[in-house]
């Protein structure tokens, strides 16, 4: 039994460990800032007269931005949780931009509703 549990563990991590696949892991945290055109936000304010659109949730994902992952289009930048996630905004950047249009039109109407 014990060789049995033995041979099913190392099999497991040879399948898991050797491909980096980690259960823990979010979804989109595997890009690298070279491949994805990332600029980090000390980066976006160097030589940059880009507006920063302040959005909180990832227009691709919906999950929460990380502060470090951006990319400027049309003079402003946008936050992303991720680098994996700036690809699929450069295909329809558009899209992705209503969408955070729509969320923070939501928010300041909800703030209205609070006052």
């Amino acid at each position: 039994m014990i060789n049995k549990m033995k041979i099913i563990l190392i099999a497991m991590v040879a399948i898991f460990g050797v491909n980096g696949v980690s259960f823990a892991m979010s979804g989109c945290d595997m890009g690298s800032k070279s491949e994805s055109g990332q600029t980090s936000a000390q980066d976006a304010g160097k030589g940059s007269s880009a507006t920063n659109v302040g959005n909180k949730a990832c227009p691709i994902s919906g999950d929460a931005v990380d502060g470090n992952t951006t990319y400027e289009y049309k003079g402003k930048t946008y936050n992303f949780c991720c680098p994996m996630c700036i690809p699929e905004f450069k295909k329809n950047p558009e899209k992705y931009i209503a969408k955070i249009e729509q969320v923070a039109g939501s928010e300041h109407s909800m703030q209205e509703a609070k006052n």
